[in-house]
C-alpha cells in the first residue's frame, strides 16, 4: 500500500554501511546505498547506518509524493510522466523523469510511493 511522507525525513534500510553524511541513492523498496560519483542521490544519511540497518535519510526533495503507475513498475526503477496522468518505467514515456518508485506497482492503477527526483545533480 502506497505512503506518502510529508516531513522530508524517511526511514529507510540500508543495502550497506553508510557513514554519517554521505548522499545516498535508492537501489530497492525502501533501501539505499553510498550514492557514487556521477549518481544521483534522493538525500543524505542524517547518522552512520549499519548494513541491514534501518536510518534516518534526509529527502532532498522534502518529501514523497503517492501517483498512480501506468503499469508495472520496478521499485527503485525511474520514472516518467505519461499523457494519462500516470507514471511508468519506459523512458520512451513523453516528458522528463519525475523521480523514483520507492516500491514495485504490479498493474496500471495502483498507487505506489514516488521519492521526487531532484538532487544536488538534478
Amino acid at each position: 500500500m502506497a505512503t506518502e511522507n510529508l516531513t522530508g525525513f524517511k526511514n529507510m534500510l540500508a543495502g550497506a554501511a553508510i557513514a554519517r553524511g554521505d548522499r545516498v541513492k535508492l537501489t530497492a523498496a525502501n533501501t539505499v546505498q553510498t550514492a557514487g560519483l556521477g549518481e544521483a542521490a534522493i538525500g543524505i544519511a542524517q547518522d552512520a547506518i549499519a548494513s541491514g540497518g534501518y536510518g534516518t535519510i534526509a529527502l532532498f526533495a522534502g518529501r514523497t509524493f503517492k501517483m498512480r503507475a501506468a503499469g508495472a513498475i520496478a521499485a527503485a526503477a525511474l520514472v516518467y510522466g505519461r499523457a494519462s496522468g500516470e507514471v511508468d518505467d519506459l523512458s520512451t514515456s513523453a516528458g522528463n523523469a519525475i523521480g523514483w518508485a520507492n516500491e514495485a506497482a504490479t498493474a496500471q492503477g495502483d498507487f505506489i510511493e514516488i521519492i521526487p527526483r531532484q538532487s544536488e545533480s538534478a
